[in-house]
């Protein structure tokens, strides 16, 4: 049920795709829990659902995605779950091929606390996969 942030339901007919952490990052992922098999966005029929180990969580139901599009992630911002604008949250391992999605109406999401997004930031494998699964052109980006 979306806005349930108290556990992941597994959607029928939905493609996994993995959240990745780069190389030299990867250690961090697994101090603060966020294993390969824990971090992974879910696009199913009616959702997106984001996991980032035990410190992020995010159902996003897709009439509220308005835009997807990469984005540049600068270092600055750090990795992991992250706070980094008002009400945008970034489940990120890697600077680069990071998705940004635009949410309207803002949706709760776990980012260590309970905080509305309005933009969610991903790190995903395959980021024209995404796209695409979110009905959006791929193209070059940064």
């Amino acid at each position: 049920m979306p806005g349930r942030l108290g556990g992941v339901t597994a959607q029928p007919s939905a493609d996994r795709l993995p959240l990745v952490w780069a190389p030299w990052l990867r250690p961090l992922g697994w101090v603060i829990g966020g294993a390969a098999h824990r971090n992974w966005v879910e696009v199913g029929p009616n959702l997106l659902t984001a996991s980032f180990g035990s410190l992020g969580l995010a159902e996003v139901p897709l009439a509220c995605i308005r835009s997807a599009r990469r984005v540049r992630w600068p270092w600055w911002r750090g990795y992991g779950v992250r706070w980094y604008d008002r009400e945008a949250v970034g489940f990120v391992g890697r600077g680069k091929g990071v998705v940004e999605l635009t949410l309207d109406p803002a949706v709760q999401v776990r980012a260590v606390l309970q905080r509305r997004a309005r933009r969610l930031a991903l790190s995903p494998e395959d980021p024209d996969r995404l796209l695409a699964l979110l009905g959006e052109p791929a193209g070059p980006g940064p």
